[in-house]
């Protein structure tokens, strides 16, 4: 069978617990310690005790139960347990630490993107433990994800619950695949399709050795976003649609920041929208379309959440690319604007990332010539427009997209958004590459505390 060359037993590359945590590969470490002999160990001067040894002292031996009660052992991360009078306690490591209130309780993310509303997204029982899912290694070329249908191709087939170990469910406007453990084989491209945001869900470590690719193709959007202009001057879709405008190029769609206008005043860029924490999952809005038989705009990028209760690691050569793609240029007519760039949502108590994330905007079209404007890149250089007429999409420290060059060229797309949430506030990002990065001027990546329960 195909799809047993697809599931495997697999170990993460770095999983870090509070015992010991392994060193990243390149010998990172969570704050307050150091790589000793591929260990974590504490940094502090003249401190020569592992980490481990300094939890171990502040947790007293377990015994008898006197009653049905749990506790949070004061300075750990460890709930200890008592199911009855007589019984012995035993003790529960908590990823995201433990919590007294209201009662004694290992802490559960709240996962955003939901809008508010906890049944349209990933809830925090979805990111727990569940019989029947598989540690699942995609492996061989490429993978293509289906969010309509609950499909991989190849390896699982249509339908809601748990088929091949990969549950799929739809929370609201999202689509949720939910694994024991996920690995993206190096070399390999994941395509994710469809119309709703798709969130990947694991209680263990999600390991991304390969490529994600969230875009769309041409006008399409990637899963999530929203399409191109396709008649002539028609405005694109989305809350930052780039607008068509008689008898001009089409504007470059907005998200995180405004979308480049039309040539020689052509359509107007779409706006801004969307926050820093992503309340809302959703991605890139479309470019408009040029006027008469002129180029479509292009689709906005799509919308990925990838959720772990353990951690996420992306390593070198790996990455998830929810790039707007480009306006679709004329022989005769005036170009479409480029779609937006999507958005990507990371939580984990522990983020590892040396690989590149990246939505970045489409290039705008052109007139006079059929070459489109380029897609968005895994990269921080930007996707050019057609024929140097078209603007050049959103990308690194240049979140807008920028205006046509000349009458006929479409605008450039805008930069998405990307939100790291974790449990310190903070993701490990020493060697990646992020379009935009969490240090460019007024970035749309941005990084902060999961919220908990």
């Amino acid at each position: 069978m195909r799809w047993a060359a697809l599931l495997v037993l697999v170990g993460a590359c770095f999983n870090p617990t509070f015992h010991d945590p392994t060193c990243g590969p390149n010998g990172e470490c969570p704050s307050g310690t150091q790589c000793v002999n591929g260990t974590c160990r504490s940094d502090t001067p003249g401190d020569d005790a592992d980490v481990s040894d300094a939890v171990d002292a502040l947790i007293p031996d377990a015994g008898n139960c006197t009653a049905q009660v749990d506790e949070c052992l004061t300075g750990t991360d460890v709930l200890r347990r008592c199911d009855g009078a007589g019984m012995t306690s035993y003790d529960v490591t908590c990823n995201w630490g433990c919590k007294t209130t209201p009662t004694p309780h290992c802490a559960q993310i709240k996962p955003a993107g939901n809008g508010g509303v906890a049944a349209n997204g990933v809830m925090p029982t979805d990111v727990d433990a569940t019989a029947g899912l598989l540690d699942v290694t995609l492996t061989g070329g490429t993978v293509t994800i289906d969010g309509n249908t609950g499909t991989f191709v190849p390896g699982r087939g249509a339908g809601t619950g748990i088929i091949s170990g990969i549950d799929f469910q739809s929370r609201g406007p999202i689509s949720m695949f939910r694994f024991k453990s996920l690995t993206i084989a190096a070399g390999v491209t994941v395509r994710v399709t469809g119309s709703h945001p798709v969130a990947l869900v694991a209680d263990g470590t999600v390991t991304i050795h390969g490529i994600i690719d969230a875009r769309g193709m041409n006008e399409m959007p990637g899963p999530g976003g929203y399409a191109g202009g396709t008649s002539s001057a028609q405005d694109g879709m989305g809350p930052g649609a780039g607008q068509g405008k008689a008898p001009t190029a089409g504007g470059g769609a907005g998200h995180g920041a405004r979308g480049g206008f039309g040539g020689n005043g052509g359509g107007p860029g779409g706006v801004m929208y969307g926050d820093a924490p992503m309340t809302q999952l959703r991605g890139g809005s479309g470019g408009g379309s040029g006027y008469l038989t002129g180029g479509k705009g292009g689709g906005g990028g799509g919308a990925i959440q990838v959720v772990s209760n353990t951690s996420i690691v992306i390593n070198t050569g790996g990455g998830i690319n929810a790039g707007g793609q480009g306006g679709s240029s004329a022989s005769s007519g005036e170009g479409g604007g480029g779609g937006a760039g999507g958005a990507i949502l990371l939580e984990a108590p522990t983020l590892l990332i040396y690989g590149a994330l990246a939505v970045n905007g489409g290039g705008g079209g052109a007139s006079n010539t059929t070459t489109p404007g380029q897609a968005g890149m895994l990269s921080r250089v930007p996707a050019l427009g057609a024929n140097n007429d078209g603007g050049d999409g959103g990308a690194g420290a240049v979140a807008i997209g920028q205006d046509g060059n000349a009458a006929g060229g479409g605008g450039g797309g805008a930069v998405g958004r990307i939100r790291l949430d974790t449990r310190s506030g903070t993701a490990m990002t020493t060697g990646s590459t992020l379009s935009p990065a969490l240090t460019d001027s007024a970035s749309t990546c941005t990084q902060g505390l999961a919220a908990l329960q």
